[in-house]
């Protein structure tokens, strides 16, 4: 087999094993919709996105102070 028939068909089957379980995730979504459970996983994506928009805001904050406590640090030393 010539070496760009390999590289090919790699590729192909990279492809093709990326794109086809996506097939069942649509279906599934299709099953939570009829089913009225599609609200439920999205209150469940919503609060675990807005607990981790909180926590990197409170993050940010102390890291601010941080800086802030050094670079006064840095200035009382001169």
């Amino acid at each position: 087999m010539r070496p760009i028939n390999q590289l090919n068909q790699i590729l192909f089957l990279t492809i093709m094993s990326l794109i086809v379980p996506t097939a069942g995730v649509l279906a599934q979504g299709d099953h939570y919709a009829n089913t009225g459970k599609i609200y439920t996983v999205i209150a469940c994506v919503s609060v675990i996105l807005i607990v981790i928009a909180i926590f990197l805001f409170y993050l940010e904050r102390r890291i601010k102070k941080l800086e802030l406590s050094a670079s006064l640090d840095e200035i009382g030393n001169y």
